[in-house]
C-alpha cells in the first residue's frame, strides 16, 4: 500500500498520496521505515525541507546504517547546509562498518568538494579494494585524477565507471567528453558530449560545451571552475 502511494505521488507530483498511504500502514510498518521511505519521494516532488526532516526523524528513531546513509545521500544532494551533516553521518556509518562501500564513496565525494584530494583518494581506493567494479568508486577515482589535470588517466577511470554503471551515465559521458577535449581529441569529445545530451536533452551546460567543442574554441582553465572548492574543513 505504501509503495502504491509513493508511486502515485511520484507520477502525479501530489503529496497527498504519500500522506494517505502513510496513515494506512501505520502500526504495520515501523515508523522509522515509513519516514525513510517517504522522505526521499517528498524531496523529489518538491517538498525538500519536509522530506529531509522526515529522513532526520528516521535516524533519530533508529540510527541504522540504512537510515543514516539515506539521509547522508539526500543531504549531500539537496541540503543548503553544505556537506557537514552528510560528512558526519558517513563517518558514523564507517565507525560501524569500516568497509561500507556506500559510505566510503559518499565521504570521498564530499572530501573532493573541500579539495582534500589525498583523503578522498584513500576512500575511493579502499572501496575499490573491496569492489573493483564499483562504478561510483571508479568515477570518484576519475574525479581525483581529473582535478589533478591527469586527463588521460582520468579518462580510463571514467570509461571503467561507464562500463560498470548500468543507468544514469550522464556524468560519465560529460567527463569523458571533457577529458577528450583537454587531450585535444575533438572528434571523440563531440561524440561523448552528444551521448550525454541524449540522456539529458535539456541540459544547458552540455549544450554549451558541445557548441564550444564544435566551434573548436578552447575553454582553458575556465572548465575547471575557479573557486569551485571551499577551503573549509567539514568538521
Amino acid at each position: 500500500m505504501l509503495w502504491v502511494g509513493i508511486l502515485q505521488a511520484l507520477i502525479s507530483k501530489n503529496r497527498s498520496f504519500i500522506d494517505n498511504a502513510s496513515k494506512l500502514v501505520q502500526g504495520n510498518i515501523s515508523e522509522d521505515i515509513i519516514l525513510q521511505l517517504t522522505g526521499g519521494p517528498l524531496i523529489y516532488i518538491g517538498c525538500r525541507k519536509e522530506g529531509l526532516e522526515k529522513l532526520r526523524q528516521s535516524v533519530d528513531l533508529n540510527p541504522s546504517v540504512e537510515n543514516m546513509e539515506t539521509l547522508a545521500y539526500n543531504l549531500y544532494l539537496y541540503s543548503d547546509e553544505k556537506y557537514y551533516e552528510s560528512f558526519f553521518l558517513y563517518n558514523r556509518v564507517l565507525k560501524e562498518r569500516p568497509k561500507d562501500i556506500y559510505a566510503l564513496t559518499g565521504k570521498g565525494f564530499i572530501l573532493i568538494q573541500y579539495n582534500r584530494l589525498a583523503e578522498a583518494e584513500e576512500c575511493f581506493q579502499n572501496a575499490l579494494e573491496i569492489s573493483p567494479k564499483d562504478a561510483d568508486a571508479r568515477y570518484g577515482q576519475g574525479e581525483i585524477l581529473y582535478n589533478r589535470g591527469e586527463f588521460g588517466s582520468a579518462l580510463n577511470e571514467y570509461k571503467k565507471s561507464l562500463q560498470y554503471k548500468v543507468s544514469d551515465r550522464y556524468n560519465q559521458w560529460i567527463r569523458i567528453a571533457e577529458c577528450y577535449y583537454f587531450l585535444q581529441n575533438l572528434t571523440k569529445a563531440k561524440k561523448a558530449m552528444s551521448k550525454a545530451l541524449k540522456i539529458k536533452p535539456d541540459c544547458e551546460y552540455a549544450k554549451h560545451l558541445l557548441e564550444e567543442i564544435s566551434g573548436n574554441a578552447f575553454w582553458g582553465e575556465t572548465l575547471l571552475f575557479d573557486g569551485y572548492y571551499e577551503k573549509a574543513y567539514p568538521y
